[in-house]
């Protein structure tokens, strides 16, 4: 999300997949499949799919975690 960018702006498919370092073949299976995992999804007109910029980003911030260092042999 950039800084000019309202949190509630809708982003496509392609743009959310790409936030997220995902492919946009995942998003589609995930939305298929109704994974639990997956970020909401707000449909626009009969066959839309759009993501809240603010929802990408908080499933991206929920899934951080810290990296731990190499253990010493």
């Amino acid at each position: 999300m950039t800084t000019t960018e309202s949190p509630d702006v809708l982003i496509d498919t392609i743009e959310a997949a790409r936030r997220m370092g995902i492919a946009v073949a995942t998003l589609h299976w995930w939305r298929w499949n109704g994974s639990p995992d997956q970020p909401p999804a707000v449909r626009v007109g009969k066959r839309g799919v759009r993501y809240r910029a603010s929802d990408i980003a908080s499933w991206i911030a929920n899934r951080q975690t810290k990296v731990k260092p190499p253990r010493a042999n």
